[in-house]
């Protein structure tokens, strides 16, 4: 694929289905690697994995990594970050998509519900920020 970010690396967290992936796909489209990031690395209730998105893109002609990423999980992130610049040299493109949401009337919402929602949604986005950040700036900039 050629495009308007041939030559860039993004990181797409919560890349398996929904937004994520249409994302993704876009990036793939207009030319950048994409590295595929999320839990799903198979299938569950909902339909999409990290490896069904990378072979989509893949299959268009793109270059894609599926990589496993827990956003809750330092650990997890950080090797995730260290295997799409082993992979693609760099990062300069990340989208924090990864995200939860519980519809559901305070009274009925566990505290456990709350705090993973925390967690994925605020924590998630903190944790890959200031993993991928570094390779953003070596590289004199990008796209957060």
């Amino acid at each position: 694929m050629a495009g308007a970010l041939d030559g860039r690396r993004a990181f797409v967290a919560g890349a398996s289905r929904g937004i994520g992936r249409n994302i993704a796909c876009e990036l793939a489209r207009q030319g950048a690697a994409v590295a595929v990031a999320a839990r799903s690395t198979t299938e569950g209730k909902l339909a999409g994995t990290i490896h069904s998105v990378a072979a989509m893109i893949s299959n268009e002609g793109g270059r894609a990594l599926a990589v496993p990423c827990d956003v809750t999980d330092e650990r997890s992130v950080e090797t995730a970050v260290a295997a799409t610049v082993a992979e693609f040299g760099g990062i300069d493109i990340l989208v924090a998509n990864a995200g939860v949401m519980w519809l559901a009337p305070t009274l009925e919402t566990t505290l456990a519900r709350w705090e993973l929602c925390l967690r994925v949604n605020l924590t998630g986005v903190f944790l890959v920020t200031r993993a991928v950040l570094p390779h953003v700036k070596a590289n004199s900039g990008g796209s957060l």
